[in-house]
């Protein structure tokens, strides 16, 4: 739903903005992220099945993020064309979305055989955009999220007064798209359109952060203080998701939070060791479905009764093998694009 979906589809090398260390703090947030999205689309149960809700701020985190570091990268390579990026985008995102788009298509047509009675569904040319299996969505929203802030950089970098104006205008852009309803039209088409407009906030919001970096906000943002503000802010706006549900505002605020949060540039040892299995996050967003949803099919086949139980299973396989699935496949040259 890193990054950062992901900073691995968004950038090829390390940010400027982040020595070493950050990085530790970057890969562990984006592998932290990518489990929130297992947990998001895991609960069945009635006890468990409003918990889901805290695991909302993943989606935020990762369009940020890629936002972020696109503005970056372009500090970092002024000279970089427009086409240039498109293609490299195009290879890295959208070509692994066609790849596993494929994946689920075969995945649905054995479910299909498997289990005649069990909800199946098969789209039409709306795939191109929104995949075979409903998570996919993000990979061409991110893909048109990215190009677009390319664009922007190249427009207004370099002038000081447009990137103020700018900064503060996106800003102000991701409270207004946060608290406002979706055009009806929009707000119909559930598998691509509100998904994207729910995380359009985020996108604005990474973007004015990028835009303030040059101008002191580093040294803000490496306080320790800041740090510590901005983890305790993203676990109380966790906990009023938790109480209170579903909140744009608050999603796309919590994602935007636990950003800044990893952008601290101390870390220790423990947080490096566990953060480097943030290199496949990606992968462990394409590839965690396959397992939550082979997982219901075998409990199904079964027939486990769905109960709080289950769903800890179930989500305790999935994080596990998708970890698995994504590390395997990012060890070699010839499957590597399918997952970092």
């Amino acid at each position: 739903m890193s990054a950062v979906i992901i900073e691995n589809a968004v950038c090829q090398r390390r940010p400027t903005v982040a020595n070493s260390s950050r990085l530790a703090w970057l890969d562990f947030s984006r592998l932290f992220a990518a489990y929130s999205i297992v947990w998001l689309h895991t609960p069945r149960s009635p006890q468990l099945a409003s918990w889901a809700v805290i695991g909302r701020f993943a989606v935020p985190f990762f369009t940020a993020g890629a936002v972020f570091f696109v503005i970056d990268g372009l500090r970092r390579q002024s000279d970089r064309t427009l086409r240039e990026y498109t293609i490299n985008r195009f290879r890295r995102i959208y070509l692994p979305f066609l790849a596993w788009s494929v994946i689920y298509l075969a995945f649905k047509a054995a479910k299909k055989l498997a289990l005649p009675d069990e909800p199946n569904d098969f789209s039409g040319i709306e795939v191109l955009w929104t995949g075979t299996f409903w998570h996919l969505w993000f990979m061409p929203f991110i893909l048109i999220v990215t190009l677009s802030t390319f664009f922007i950089g190249q427009l207004i970098l370099g002038c000081p007064n447009v990137e103020r104006v700018m900064c503060l205008a996106m800003v102000a852009m991701g409270f207004v798209l946060a608290s406002i309803d979706p055009p009806a039209w929009i707000a119909a088409d559930t598998r691509f359109c509100l998904l994207a407009w729910n995380a359009l906030p985020a996108a604005c919001w990474g973007l004015g952060l990028t835009l303030g970096f040059p101008s002191g906000l580093n040294q803000l943002v490496a306080s320790r203080t800041t740090s510590l503000i901005a983890i305790c802010s993203f676990a109380a706006l966790v906990a009023w998701l938790a109480a209170f549900g579903r909140n744009d505002l608050i999603e796309n605020a919590t994602g935007l939070l636990l950003l800044v949060a990893a952008l601290q540039p101390k870390s220790p040892r423990w947080i490096t060791n566990v953060g480097r299995f943030g290199v496949v996050a990606f992968g462990i967003y394409l590839a965690h479905l396959l397992l939550i949803k082979t997982c219901e099919a075998v409990a199904a086949k079964l027939h486990w009764p769905i109960s709080w139980q289950l769903d800890l299973l179930i989500f305790a396989v999935a994080a596990a093998g998708s970890t698995w699935l994504a590390w395997v496949l990012a060890r070699t040259r010839r499957t590597r694009w399918l997952a970092a």
